[in-house]
């Protein structure tokens, strides 16, 4: 089953066009999809797949590969820099669970935001992000499906950048990042079972699952970064994405009706 799935097409921009359906899909990881699944995939032709989360997530939870989809793992994060400034989820969970007092484990643990603000800050993430956004703005050989493993985060900033290149104004990017919410509420809850089988306290166990919540705060996180490095979303689409007004309008004509 594919969680968290929906097709960005029938958002509608400022100027009332609405993003084509069939063209654009966000959803959680694809690792326990099944027959129906794969049905949905040749119906609506979707014909690559870019997964966004770090070498080490799709090694301990790999997509099942689909016949006729280019499989594309274009991690945003990376769980090998040895930079202490940013936050690293591999080194960070390699310390959850290992003998060591609780309470410099959950000072390990990073607010939310911070992920948020690091797309635009980390030099990695930043150039990583640019080159996605550029890639999925030139494909043209059918649907592409992009997804994180919960389907909300990086998935989340990746929709609404996409939005903000189509038009859309801010509340409607709001309202489809928060429509993970619910799944984001299942995940938690079970995540956190997952945590205290594993030995976490509920002090701790609490504090993990905060990674697997939604909350409006975190895109705004995103955005004020922007405005703090780039002064604007235009600027930022201009400088840090590397697009030209041209570029965005071709995008714009390709993508809406």
């Amino acid at each position: 089953m594919i969680r968290n799935l929906r097709d960005l097409g029938g958002i509608v921009n400022s100027e009332g066009k609405k993003i084509k359906k069939n063209l654009l899909f966000r959803s959680a990881m694809l690792n326990a999809i099944d027959d129906q699944d794969l049905e949905w995939f040749k119906k609506n032709n979707i014909t690559k797949v870019i997964d966004l989360r770090t070498k080490n997530e799709t090694v301990n939870k790999p997509d099942i590969m689909i016949p006729g989809t280019e499989y594309v793992n274009w991690f945003l994060m990376d769980d090998d820099s040895t930079d202490d400034k940013h936050v690293n989820f591999k080194r960070i969970f390699a310390k959850m669970f290992a003998p060591g007092p609780e309470d410099e484990k959950l000072a390990l643990m990073p607010d939310m935001t911070v992920i948020y603000r690091d797309m635009i800050r980390n030099p990695f993430s930043n150039r990583r992000f640019a080159e996605m956004i550029r890639g999925i703005m030139e494909y043209d050989k059918g649907a592409i499906l992009f997804h994180c493993t919960s389907g909300k985060d990086r998935t989340g900033m990746t929709a609404a950048v996409l939005c903000c290149i189509l038009g859309v104004d801010r509340e409607a990017i709001y309202d489809d990042y928060l429509i993970s919410r619910a799944h984001a509420e299942w995940e938690a809850a079970k995540m956190r079972d997952d945590f205290k089988e594993r030995g976490a306290s509920d002090r701790l166990a609490d504090k993990l699952i905060e990674l697997f919540t939604l909350d409006s705060r975190y895109l705004d996180a995103f955005f004020d970064q922007v405005e703090i490095d780039y002064g604007n979303v235009q600027n930022y689409l201009h400088t840090s994405i590397g697009l030209s007004d041209e570029q965005m309008q071709a995008f714009k004509d390709k993508m809406l009706e």
